[in-house]
């Protein structure tokens, strides 16, 4: 698997997510041995891939059964969630997930390009001098924090 950061061109729901952006970044993912037939299956399997460790830190749930439960039930369709993750939009192609936590609030975009490549956005608005201070320290790590949970998916 190769994954390398990105100015995304192509035309993304995760880019109407918020009128203005404080933050974004994305990265392509190329999977060399590995393909997906459509954006749902590529979601599920990113989804059940992530050790206890990341589904806990990052989306508030601890159980891999928890987990495939919420995408079973969810469908995939907007504003049900997997995890603490709600979906906020969605089509063929594209699910943007994230959470509005009062002093900020992100997006997290995976765009199925092709059965062996992907492209997963984060962008972020911040709600005030708290969303700032806590991103600036979140910041610090969110890019390998991406980097690894694609890595689960080689694996």
């Amino acid at each position: 698997m190769v994954i390398k950061e990105t100015d995304s061109a192509m035309a993304m729901l995760v880019d109407e997510a918020f009128i203005h952006v404080d933050y974004q970044d994305s990265f392509i993912v190329d999977f060399e041995t590995r393909y997906f037939d459509n954006i749902d299956t590529f979601v599920r399997a990113y989804f059940l891939a992530q050790p206890t460790w990341l589904r806990g830190l990052s989306m508030n749930c601890l159980s891999k059964k928890s987990i495939e439960k919420d995408i079973d039930v969810s469908t995939l369709a907007n504003g049900t969630k997997i995890g603490s993750w709600k979906i906020f939009a969605r089509d063929e192609k594209e699910v943007v997930f994230g959470e509005s936590m009062g002093f900020m609030s992100y997006r997290f975009s995976i765009y199925f390009v092709e059965r062996q490549q992907m492209i997963v956005s984060t962008v972020v608005q911040f709600n005030g001098r708290l969303g700032r201070y806590y991103f600036a320290f979140v910041k610090l790590l969110h890019k390998a924090f991406v980097k690894k949970s694609l890595h689960y998916m080689g694996a």
